[in-house]
């Protein structure tokens, strides 16, 4: 079936035309009852008990039918996108598919009655195929396959759309390296509830010519994300989130070793009753980390007055509100802790605006300490203290990833750093007892 076909169908068999059927048979139904004669046959015939399993068993087929044409055109669902780049994208599926290096690939006398368009349509995907490199025309002899190009290098990350400052910072670092490195680079946001297929449908390349970053998307969206382009024959690399079992290639950073840090700086300011504020998902493996290594150290030390205090914050919800609501919360604990540990960043920005506005002294009264290091922290009122996640680093170790050729799947985990400020300082008991 030709692909115009495909959406002249789609559009008339469409869920919303089943509910304007429906609503239609009860309109006349409705209409009938209001009329002088409401025992006439019509009438009759729509309340009886024997037409109400006829018309629910219309409803039923109509709606299956719907159903099984939407899951046979799924690839076909978001119909903004242009008919050429449906065409094009079926092409490289059929080359990556069925078609080895070289070969000699069909003209367009040939594609046209196979996906039924126009010769335009057709021209229009083998130029956009042509310049990426994966179709070469020899005049006279015909297009040709060409599946390793390796001069044409580019990289797409596919991330979450989403105002996140540590997004924005790997975001940064990722394209000041591509820059250096004269790899063109493009970035395809993406909604949590997204699915894969979604996502991938706007990478514009051949596997041959574009590596793929999957940045701080949901663990299960990045599970499906690189299943479905290794399929397709992409090199990817997972950034930041952790996921257990996880096939790919991973660069994160050592969560347990900035949780570590952290303990180590407070416990040394004399602080020995710490919340740790979970701001962020839990079903983030990363942040899962941190939690973990966060009850495993304070056990270890003995610390039995700190506490974490989970937000329940879902992926896609602002951490930050998530943090500001739940502060009221940790400063009712009794004992009262000395230092609130967050989880991100933004969780320490929330922390220190609510605490200014209850007039509690940082870090007179109580310390702050953030995870991430993003740029604001070092203008936040006092300066936050937090633990850095080196993301020049992240990016450079990703990138050697993407292009080294491998056979193996690596695992590369990074060491933060802990950047001091004016947020943290000593605990209120420490000084008490050294006055």
């Amino acid at each position: 079936m030709a692909i115009g076909q495909q959406h002249v169908l789609r559009a008339l068999f469409s869920k919303e035309y089943t509910l304007v059927f429906i609503w239609q048979i009860f309109k006349t139904a409705l209409s009938i009852r209001h009329r002088k004669n409401v025992h006439s046959k019509e009438a009759r015939l729509i309340f009886s008990f024997e037409f109400l399993p006829i018309l629910y068993r219309i409803v039923l087929k109509f709606n299956y039918y719907c159903h099984q044409l939407e899951n046979k055109h799924k690839s076909n669902q978001l119909l903004n996108i242009p008919l050429h780049a449906k065409v094009r994208e079926a092409i490289r599926d059929l080359i990556l598919s069925e078609f080895k290096d070289g070969d000699k690939f069909f003209s367009e006398p040939e594609l046209i009655p196979r996906f039924g368009v126009s010769q335009g349509t057709i021209r229009r995907a083998m130029l956009d195929l042509s310049r990426e490199g994966l179709l070469v025309r020899k005049v006279p002899a015909g297009t040709f396959v060409c599946k390793k190009n390796e001069s044409a290098l580019s990289v797409g990350i596919i991330t979450l759309a989403s105002e996140s400052e540590f997004i924005a910072g790997l975001l940064s670092e990722f394209s000041k390296l591509c820059r250096e490195r004269q790899y063109p680079v493009q970035v395809y946001l993406i909604n949590p509830d997204d699915d894969a297929e979604e996502a991938i449908r706007q990478v514009q390349n051949a596997p041959t010519n574009e590596k793929i970053v999957l940045l701080c998307n949901p663990p299960k969206l990045t599970k499906n994300l690189q299943r479905s382009l290794l399929k397709r024959g992409f090199h990817t690399v997972n950034v930041d989130v952790r996921i257990p079992g996880y096939s790919g290639n991973f660069v994160g950073v050592d969560d347990a070793e900035g949780i570590r840090l952290g303990l180590k700086h407070l416990v040394e300011l004399g602080h020995r009753r710490i919340a740790l504020l979970v701001n962020e998902p839990m079903e983030a493996g990363t942040i899962d980390a941190r939690v973990q290594a966060f009850e495993k150290l304070t056990s270890k030390l003995g610390l039995t007055q700190s506490v974490v205090v989970k937000c329940e914050t879902k992926m896609g919800e602002d951490s930050y509100v998530a943090a500001y609501n739940q502060i009221d919360n940790v400063l009712a604990l009794r004992p009262r802790p000395t230092a609130v540990f967050t989880v991100s960043d933004v969780g320490a920005w929330a922390t220190l605006k609510r605490l200014r506005e209850l007039d509690i002294a940082v870090p007179q009264d109580i310390s702050v300490l953030g995870l991430d290091d993003d740029r604001p922290s070092a203008h936040t009122h006092p300066a936050l203290s937090t633990i850095a996640q080196p993301m020049a680093e992240i990016a450079n170790r990703a990138i050697e990833l993407l292009v080294k050729k491998q056979t193996e799947s690596k695992t590369v985990f990074i060491h933060p750093t802990l950047v001091v400020r004016e947020s943290t300082g000593t605990s209120p008991a420490m000084v008490n007892e050294q006055s």
